[in-house]
């Protein structure tokens, strides 16, 4: 038997053959990464041994240069092991002080196979992967609206600082269709009522009628919008509704080919109640097989990534604790919250079992930490129970006084504590 080890890189990765014995077999080999330096690579081990299946590669997960010749292996039957770079790092630091010989990486990847003192990264299936590349593009996808968004408003603010009263949707199907076609109050005025009209009604499936033509137009007779740069405003909002259309279709798109990958897994996650396919995709795809953590290290060991998912769902700063401190957070902030206490006042309102949902002006608003230097304009809070054992928290956090919370971020966290207590029982 033969250990491999090999140096990822991207473009010419770096394999080292070693005996169990632990010495090397040969020169250092140079893998392209193309087809045809994959083959080389085959035919030089070939040359050591005929039989492939006695070898055994070993690698580092490096960013994604490794899934390439890793699917290779794996397509020939060959037994390959994928480890945290941290591992390798470790005995890497050991041959320094040991040796003053240079020493190839690739020997050292192929010594920690060798001596078994490694922790193998799981590797998802095709189908999971898969399933996290599209979930993974939704939220980036979902992001650059946002941004679009956030860039119209400040637009709109200028331009019709009174239109996001017209509306309970600013961003809805009838007010992106006034925003793409008369988006001033000089272009409203001009327009002919009854065309304004047919253009509400036939946005809105009869909706919008003549009362609210009439009260767009009084509100644009009235508008107290800047008087400079109109037109150059004018145009990049349309721009930029049209950027927000084409990129919500292709989210509809996604959401489609996602639920279609979900179900091919047959996985029960979406009977959890409140988790829909989106949701249900993002935490499968991200965490993968929930007994693969050793049980009491459970919700350390997957809080993180779910909290990503859960942040990029939300929009929000996502903090998850137990009943002590945070234990995992993600989201704009994240780095101020992790690994801090939690208030006595959360502890209370936890062993007492009660969900909050609040503004910071508001009577039931509470302080989530003790050193908390700031107070966040919304907060969502709800227990974890495990086993009928309070066990910790999900935590929704926002600063922004637009972003205002419902019963939509409150419904979120309690999918996410429900599902985080299920798992860890």
């Amino acid at each position: 038997m033969f250990i491999v080890g090999i140096d990822i890189a991207k473009h010419t990765h770096q394999a080292s053959v070693m005996n169990t014995d632990g010495s090397l077999v040969g020169k250092s080999i140079k893998i392209p990464n193309t087809s045809v330096g994959f083959d080389a690579f085959i035919s030089k081990l070939k040359e050591i041994d005929r039989d492939i299946s006695h070898f055994e590669f070993g690698m580092e997960a490096t960013g994604h240069y490794w899934l390439n010749i890793y699917t290779h292996l794996a397509d020939l039957g060959c037994i390959v092991h994928v480890i945290n770079p941290v591992q390798s790092d470790a005995l890497r630091g050991l041959y320094i002080r040991q040796t003053k010989n240079d020493i190839k990486d690739s020997a050292i990847i192929a010594d920690v196979i060798r001596i078994g003192r490694y922790c193998e990264t799981s590797v998802s299936d095709d189908k999971m992967l898969a399933l996290r590349d599209l979930t993974r593009q939704r939220f980036y996808l979902v992001d650059m609206v946002s941004d679009l968004k956030r860039k119209s408003l400040t637009l709109i603010d200028r331009i019709f600082p009174e239109y996001p009263t017209l509306f309970s949707d600013t961003f809805g199907t009838t007010s992106l269709e006034l925003l793409a076609n008369c988006n001033t109050p000089e272009d409203i005025l001009a327009i002919e009522t009854d065309k304004l009209v047919e253009m509400l009604s036939t946005a809105s499936k009869g909706r919008f009628k003549q009362d609210k033509a009439e009260k767009i137009k009084e509100t644009a007779r009235n508008s107290f919008g800047a008087l400079l740069c109109t037109d150059s405003a004018s145009f990049m909002l349309k721009q930029f509704v049209e950027q927000i259309r084409f990129l919500e279709n292709q989210i509809d798109e996604l959401d489609e080919m996602i639920s279609e990958s979900l179900a091919e897994l047959d996985s029960p996650i979406t009977t959890i109640t409140g988790i829909g396919d989106t949701l249900g995709a993002a935490i499968l795809s991200e965490i993968g097989d929930i007994e693969r953590f050793e049980s009491a290290d459970k919700l350390a060991a997957f809080a993180g990534m779910y909290a990503d998912s859960l942040a990029k769902e939300a929009g929000c700063l996502v903090c998850i604790c137990d009943m002590d401190q945070v234990v995992a957070a993600s989201g704009n902030g994240r780095k101020e919250v992790q690994e801090k206490y939690i208030s006595k006042v959360l502890q209370g309102e936890l062993e007492e079992r009660n969900s909050i949902l609040a503004k910071v002006d508001e009577k039931k608003y509470i302080r989530v930490f003790r050193e908390q230097e700031k107070d966040y304009v919304w907060e969502s809070i709800t227990p974890i129970i495990c086993e009928g054992d309070v066990v910790g928290a999900v935590i929704l956090l926002s600063s922004d006084e637009k972003e205002k919370f419902t019963k939509l971020e409150q419904k979120l966290g309690a999918c996410a504590a429900g599902f985080l207590g299920k798992q860890m029982e």
